[in-house]
This record gives structure tokens, sequence and C-alpha cells, in this order.
């Protein structure tokens, strides 16, 4: 089984960023302090496994890469529907505690966006996560919030 997956992965592991609408403002933010030259990468995988992340990384281009900066909040832009995993060098945080990259929860009536995880290893800190429509679910879960909100007298 797991042979099979390594097949399907290595016949078409990179993808590619398909750049249709909808889109959504995709937001992170940094666990740690990073060097402000490092550069963040984000990579389209073919699923959100820790596996495929890793894969992705050792053998794919990135389709957008940016400097951190001063600021540990960062925007990878407007997103397409997709499996996503942005990734800084571990390096980047120096000899000091390993940050990581988080990616925000967002939705708009179209999309969602979603983290799978978040974690990494000596070479890369990483966040897996997918932007996707918004589901019939996801839809009424966000009207329930919303009543419950509208109800509560202490707001």
């Amino acid at each position: 089984m797991f042979q099979d997956y390594l097949g399907r992965l290595r016949a078409n592991p990179c993808g590619f960023l398909r750049v249709e609408t909808p889109l959504i403002e995709t937001v992170g933010v940094l666990t740690a302090p990073a060097d402000p030259d490092a550069w963040l990468s984000l990579y389209v995988t073919p699923d959100l496994s820790l596996n495929a992340s890793l894969f992705v990384l050792d053998h794919c281009a990135p389709v957008f890469r940016k400097k951190v900066g001063r600021s540990p909040l960062f925007i990878l832009g407007p997103l397409p529907q997709g499996k996503y995993v942005v990734m800084l060098p571990s390096a980047a945080f120096g000899r000091s505690l390993q940050g990581f990259p988080v990616i925000a929860p967002a939705s708009t009536p179209n999309l969602t966006v979603e983290m799978a995880f978040y974690g990494g290893n000596s070479q890369y800190s990483l966040a897996a996560f997918s932007v996707r429509p918004v589901s019939a679910q996801d839809s009424e879960q966000r009207s329930n919030r919303s009543q419950v909100i509208a109800r509560d007298p202490a707001r």
C-alpha cells in the first residue's frame, strides 16, 4: 500500500498553482522570531500528510517566495482552492527555539482555509493547509455561531 502511495506521489508530486477564482486571502504567523532575510516558501502538495509535505519540499520548486521581514505576521496572498505547504528553513530561527509558521483559519462565502498541521524537523519548519470550497455543513455551523453570538446578552 505504501509503495502504491509513493508511486502516485512520484508520478505528479509537485502539482501547480492554478490561478482561478474564487480566491481567499491567506494569512499566518511565525511562532518565534526569525531572521528577517530568511525566505518563506509556498508549495503545492498532492495531500496534507507529513510524508507528502517533506517529499514536496525536497523535490519541487516553490510556487511563491517572500522574505520574512521583521513582523511575525505574513500574507501568502489570495490563493485558489488547493493543498499547500508553507516552509521556512529551521536555520532561520538561529540557535534559539525553533519556531513554525501557523496558518490562520479563514472563510469567505465560497472558500475556507484550514490548517492540517504544523511542525518540522531539523531542516524545515512547515505548515500544511488546504483551501477548499465551503460546504453546506460549514455554512450551517457559521450560521449557528452567528445566532448564538446574537443571543448572548453579554455581547
